[in-house]
């Protein structure tokens, strides 16, 4: 059985997508662990703090080139098994983002 150029490509933003939530949840838990540490000394102006930022950053955009990639694969018809994660990650990380904003760094 052969696959095609389209399910590849998915196939390939699938993966970046999960490998992407995993930087992304491996930053959370090190700026967590710096907050509960050191208070807002620990994550202000370091670099656990600009980690924290420019994975988030970078989650945000890859998350929004998979919502996206998902679209596009359905409209085509290409099924994938991760496709519900490129779908849904845009919008939980704005949910996260505004809440984090709205609560933790005001």
């Amino acid at each position: 059985m052969s696959i095609t150029r389209a399910e590849h490509f998915v196939n390939f933003t699938a993966w970046v997508t999960v490998t992407t939530t995993a930087c992304f949840l491996a930053a959370q838990a090190l700026l967590l662990g710096a907050f509960l540490v050191n208070g807002d000394e620990g994550i202000s102006d370091t670099w656990v703090g600009y980690t924290s930022a420019t994975t988030t950053i970078a989650a945000l955009a890859i998350s929004l080139v998979a919502l996206a990639v998902a679209v596009w694969a359905a409209a085509r018809g290409v099924r994938h098994r991760f496709a519900w994660l490129m779908r849904y990650e845009f919008l939980v990380l704005v949910v996260l983002v505004a809440l984090s904003e709205l609560f933790i760094f005001e």
